[in-house]
């Protein structure tokens, strides 16, 4: 089950904040991420751009590597 609040940052951005700390900025679709950015819980960024599939598997990919995955173009 996917554990997360949602707010709206000073700018009126929608914000997902994941149970692991992890957070979404940018668009919204009833409550899935679209396109934004994505951070760790240290704020370090993840990943940016449109999201093409779960959340979690852009997570996952996060830990396995430690490093911000690329978008693609």
């Amino acid at each position: 089950m996917k554990s997360c609040t949602y707010t709206k940052d000073e700018l009126g951005n929608d914000v997902a904040i994941y149970s692991n700390g992890f957070t979404f900025t940018g668009i919204l679709n009833n409550g899935n991420p679209v396109k934004g950015t994505i951070k760790d819980d240290k704020g370090h960024l993840v990943y940016e751009g449109e999201i093409e599939c779960d959340i979690y598997q852009y997570f996952q990919q996060y830990h396995k590597s430690g490093r911000t995955i690329k978008t693609k173009k």
